[in-house]
């Protein structure tokens, strides 16, 4: 999310460091605003899968699209942070199981403290969930 992009800075550096320590070699980060067509249009010719994180600005017609569009483009999805785009067929997914709720109230805890000043790379961004993998059957 461009959202999560402004108010951490380093964001991006931070999730190639951490793809390149899991082993993906060549990364290429999107931060979605609210267009599916930008985000799919930003892609590269040479991408072989898409990780797609909690973005809270789509909802789930905006999911189902960028779903498509992925389809189409014969790549799979990974789902990190959420069931959304599991539930609508994508190949994988790892991430709380229906723990949603308790994310956004975390996020949204937040607000108010960045607010009256606080800097949002020193709030805690630590939430403790159980998190699951799973394969879509389906899309396999």
């Amino acid at each position: 999310s461009e959202a999560f992009r402004d108010l951490s800075p380093g964001l991006e550096q931070l999730i190639q460091n951490e793809l390149k320590t899991a082993g993906v070699q060549q990364t290429q980060v999107i931060f979605v605003k609210s267009s599916i067509a930008t985000t799919i249009a930003s892609l590269s010719r040479e991408s072989e899968a898409v990780i797609v994180t909690f973005l809270p600005q789509l909802d789930p017609e905006d999911y189902s699209t960028l779903l498509g569009a992925l389809g189409t483009m014969r790549l799979p999805v990974l789902s990190v942070g959420g069931r959304t785009l599991f539930q609508l067929g994508a190949l994988g997914g790892w991430g709380p199981a229906d723990e949603t709720d308790k994310i956004a109230e975390r996020v949204a805890s937040n607000v108010p403290r960045i607010v009256n000043g606080d800097k949002a790379e020193n709030l805690p961004v630590e939430l403790f969930i159980q998190a699951q993998i799973a394969i879509n059957m389906e899309t396999a």
